[in-house]
């Protein structure tokens, strides 16, 4: 399913991309994510979402017909996950989401 493969290869790019190997260093994580809508969708509700997260905080705009763009900062990894997993993926009319930038935020 393609939402599971989004969140393996976010959790997977974190990791490499701050040396993480345990827990133990949470911290928040920041992502700049491209979502892809399916024509005709309506773009609103995929921008609404990022103004209920749970342990997230995000803004999101759309720029280019059927693309929305976001940035979104999470409590930790496991939050980040679960929001683009769930939450954003399961806005009717996703087809696709992108992670363009992850990285750890301030401890």
């Amino acid at each position: 399913m393609r939402t599971s493969h989004t969140a393996a290869f976010v959790s997977a790019l974190l990791l490499v991309s701050i040396g993480l190997t345990s827990p133990a260093t949470a911290q928040t994580t920041r992502a700049y994510v491209l979502i892809e809508m399916a024509a005709g969708s309506e773009i609103q509700d995929a921008i609404a979402v990022f103004g209920r997260l749970g342990n997230c905080k995000g803004i999101a705009q759309s720029l280019m017909p059927n693309e929305v763009v976001a940035a979104i900062e999470c409590n930790d990894l496991a939050s980040l996950n679960q929001s683009l997993s769930t939450d954003v993926a399961r806005v009717k009319g996703v087809s696709r989401i992108t992670p363009m930038v992850i990285r750890p935020g301030p401890p």
